[in-house]
């Protein structure tokens, strides 16, 4: 028995001290490259070249402004605030974590930070452990494409990404099971922080082409801070991520937040302010009306990559811009998936991929949805003609739509929709078509401030009735075709198309009505008796 211990004894020293194996050392992780515009200094052009990721971090590493907001382990604090002030969580995503913050110039923008628990980290992850020698013959990461978001899910993952503010810059990662040996532990760790530096990437990408697109309908870089810049060009090391780890930190306007719902509550004319801002951007992002010189296809063109600026709808998800188009040997290599529509394959290329593909994706989630419902009835021919090749823009282009949008806005703006006479020189006689003239008068300088409000459809407001109108003779019309009105003010006010805004009232007593200035007018109907 004592022998037996000793041999088993003598064989457990031996084998404690057998060199333990080195931990797998993975190939280097080089940046990625993606084809994108730069600024050529000699010719003062754009000029579209592949850019690798480090070339795009040293380009926005001259701009980055860190006094803006103050980046410490716990989180980030307001700058001009003697007690930290932490941003308030709004949402997160696949990519990135977006919080409500102030910063130093007091200005409410909405923060942007690289999201460690999201959905992109996640999937690249387990896709390495699954192709583990793709992975070791450095194929996988240096070639990772991100699959495109699907519209049902909100990219949040299983971990509490509430905390994530507080670990920002990394996550930490202690491997797999506790009884997996060091290089298993090891080369868990690794996979982990070269998936969070392959989806950090994106980021930077993200950031650049905010800061070098000039659109008003383009998220534009409010602020940037990069710290310990060293970590962004290099490769990762092998030990476990930590809070000195490389941040990227941005932030731009805050909006609300695009969805369906609001987007229908909305009256006929703001929906058509939308419609009308994103045929302008699909303009913008054509070839021939940008600096870059070349169509810009957003890959992931959803109502969820935008946010409402000011009435205004602004894409502030630029992740997935490309400037490449679509390679083909047939047609059938130019199918669009989800709208059941082909583009000719024409000497190895989809003809007018990019801006094709944007017109189905903007009709689908605006134009097709927003712009009938609700538009006045000698206008709808109009609008269907334009839905219409939203849906099948065969031989249609960005810049076409725009002139049939631009056409539409010039004739509600103008009245041009109104049945009325008009004269051999093409101006229009509005008071010779008055069916309703002698049936109103009214009051100058009056207003029913909070009095006599009712509901009634398509209105600008949840509190009472209030539409636009392009000139009395419209709002007498509308009055007419409403069984509650007996009056209405006419406010000075003018909307986006230059049309004023109009209040219908259900009443009118003497008591209410209110001695205004600025160029208010009361109309009421002349059976009542004030």
């Amino acid at each position: 028995m004592y022998n037996e211990d000793r041999s088993f004894r003598a064989s457990k020293s031996a084998t404690d001290h057998q060199p333990q194996p080195k931990p797998q050392q993975f190939p280097k992780l080089h940046p990625p490259k993606w084809l994108l515009p730069v600024w050529d200094d000699v010719t003062e052009k754009y000029v579209i070249r592949d850019v690798s990721a480090d070339e795009i971090t040293q380009k926005l590493y001259r701009i980055s402004n860190c006094s803006k907001f103050i980046v410490k382990n716990v989180g980030y604090k307001y700058s001009r605030v003697e007690k930290p002030e932490y941003p308030e969580f709004l949402n997160s995503g696949w990519t990135k974590v977006v919080h409500k913050f102030i910063n130093a110039d007091g200005k409410v923008v909405a923060l942007k930070s690289f999201n460690s628990a999201g959905n992109d980290v996640m999937i690249c992850y387990q896709k390495s452990k699954n192709n583990t020698k793709r992975y070791h013959q450095n194929s996988f990461f240096n070639n990772m494409v991100f699959s495109a978001k699907p519209s049902d899910d909100n990219g949040n993952s299983s971990n509490n990404i509430n905390n994530n503010i507080n670990n920002n810059t990394d996550t930490q990662f202690d491997g797999d099971d506790e009884d997996d040996d060091d290089e298993t532990s090891h080369e868990n760790v690794e996979m982990m922080m070269r998936c969070m530096k392959t989806v950090k990437w994106k980021l930077y990408k993200e950031a650049y082409i905010m800061h070098i697109m000039d659109h008003h309908s383009v998220a534009k870089l409010e602020d940037l801070c990069i710290t310990n810049f060293n970590n962004f060009t290099s490769a990762p090391s092998s030990s476990p991520p930590s809070s000195s780890s490389s941040a990227l930190i941005y932030s731009t306007k805050l909006g609300e937040e695009v969805t369906l719902i609001k987007l229908l509550q909305l009256s006929w004319e703001d929906r058509l302010k939308i419609c009308y801002g994103v045929t302008k951007l699909l303009n913008y992002f054509h070839q021939s009306n940008n600096a870059f010189r070349r169509t810009i296809l957003i890959n992931d063109f959803r109502r969820e990559q935008f946010v409402i600026v000011n009435n205004d709808v602004i894409i502030s998800d630029l992740d997935d811009f490309t400037f490449e188009g679509q390679t083909c040997l047939k047609d059938e290599d130019c199918f669009v998936r989800g709208h059941n529509f082909s583009i000719a394959c024409h000497e190895g290329t989809c003809l007018n991929w990019a801006d094709t593909k944007n017109i189905l994706d903007a009709g689908s989630h605006f134009i097709n949805i927003l712009l009938l419902p609700g538009s006045p009835t000698r206008m709808k021919q109009l609008a269907s003609e334009i839905v219409q090749k939203f849906q099948n823009p065969v031989n249609a282009s960005s810049p076409q739509l725009l002139s049939m949008m631009e056409n539409l806005v010039k004739v509600y703006s103008g009245g041009l929709y109104l049945t009325r006479n008009v004269s051999n020189d093409g101006d229009v006689h509005l008071s010779k078509t008055n069916r309703n003239a002698g049936r109103y008068r009214v009051k100058p300088g009056y207003d029913l401030p909070g009095h006599h409000d009712y509901q009634c459809s398509f209105t600008r407001n949840m509190i009472g009735c209030t539409l636009t109108v392009h000139d009395v003779i419209e709002a007498e019309e509308m009055c007419e075709a409403e069984k509650d009105c007996v009056a209405f003010v006419l406010s000075p006010l003018r909307s986006w198309t230059d049309r004023r805004y109009v209040h219908l009232k259900n009443n009118i007593t003497k008591e209410t009505l209110k001695k205004v200035s600025g160029g208010y007018l009361t109309y009421f109907k002349n059976h009542i008796h004030i």
